[in-house]
């Protein structure tokens, strides 16, 4: 399986991720997220930064919503690219994480997230369609 795909859209950044299970689909929507942004530097093993992140929602979707709207933040405001997630907690309502990444300039902005996102769960897997704003 796939982590995440591109969708051709002429005017927004449209992204389809995939995981096993909530904390893939966590990660692999971020890691789409930022590859988008910091096209150069999603590879970087090297960490300067730990950003501890926390979330509470009332249930999955909004905690998808949330979690990215926090990551599009965290990139504009603090110039940072965070490409690797260790998730103390990752339920339905409620995510406890630490973002790996250093502080670079994004190629490209990302103003903000298109709502509603379209997720999709199956028996095997979850996924998770979102749009943003260039």
């Amino acid at each position: 399986m796939t982590d995440f795909i591109f969708i051709d859209d002429q005017k927004n950044l449209k992204i389809q991720a995939f995981g096993f299970n909530r904390q893939e689909l966590l990660s692999n929507s971020a890691l789409a997220l930022m590859t988008f942004v910091y096209p150069r530097q999603i590879e970087i093993s090297e960490y300067e930064i730990k950003k501890k992140i926390r979330i509470k929602t009332k249930d999955f979707k909004s905690l998808l919503t949330d979690w990215l709207e926090e990551l599009i933040e965290i990139s504009r405001h603090q110039n940072l690219c965070l490409n690797y997630y260790y998730f103390k907690t990752a339920s339905t309502t409620e995510i406890e994480a630490i973002g790996y990444g250093r502080r670079v300039k994004a190629a490209i902005e990302v103003r903000n997230l298109i709502k509603p996102i379209k997720l999709v769960q199956t028996a095997e897997a979850f996924g998770i369609i979102a749009n943003f704003k260039i």
